[in-house]
């Protein structure tokens, strides 16, 4: 098998590299003292809304979707021939 088909979800496993890639954190809000308060207040619930910290469960859930792709994945495409073929056309699993 290919060893890019093989290694495709290698970083996608590891629960420290899917915290680092879902993880959003907005650009800094600064001088909202110098601001009226309620423009600064919206500035402010912008920023907040655009934060998204995963906890242990949504981590947990993102790791278990994508072992199960992983297996699919390998089941699906048992070699690089399989894999090329079926770019063009594709499984009657996917079909279905």
């Amino acid at each position: 098998m290919n060893k890019l088909i093989n290694t495709r979800f290698n970083d996608c496993l590891d629960t420290k590299k899917i915290r680092e890639v879902v993880s959003v954190r907005p650009e800094p809000v600064g001088l909202l003292g110098v601001l009226d308060p309620p423009i600064a207040a919206q500035l402010l619930s912008n920023a907040l809304e655009k934060i998204f910290l995963p906890n242990e469960f949504t981590l947990g859930f993102i790791k278990e979707m994508t072992a199960r792709a992983s297996l699919h994945n390998s089941k699906l495409f048992e070699s690089k021939a399989v894999y090329v073929s079926g770019m063009y056309s594709p499984p009657e699993v996917e079909v279905l």
